[in-house]
């Protein structure tokens, strides 16, 4: 299900291979960098960052 009422407040930028964590040797370490970062920003508009009244109803489920 999408949630296209947030598709024009909302963007999102991957990292992919770029924040790797190395072990003290330097070394990649594939177990600690497997994973995933959430982080959610609103885009710039003219409403002050104010959620229009009908895109604040509903609950999100995932």
């Amino acid at each position: 299900f999408s949630y296209s009422c947030f598709k024009h407040l909302l963007s999102a930028s991957g990292r992919g291979r770029q924040d790797l964590v190395y072990s003290s040797k330097g070394i990649v370490d594939q177990e600690q960098s497997r994973r995933v970062s959430f982080v959610i920003r609103l885009r710039p508009s003219n409403n002050s960052g104010r959620i229009p009244t009908s895109s604040r109803t509903g609950v999100l489920k995932g």
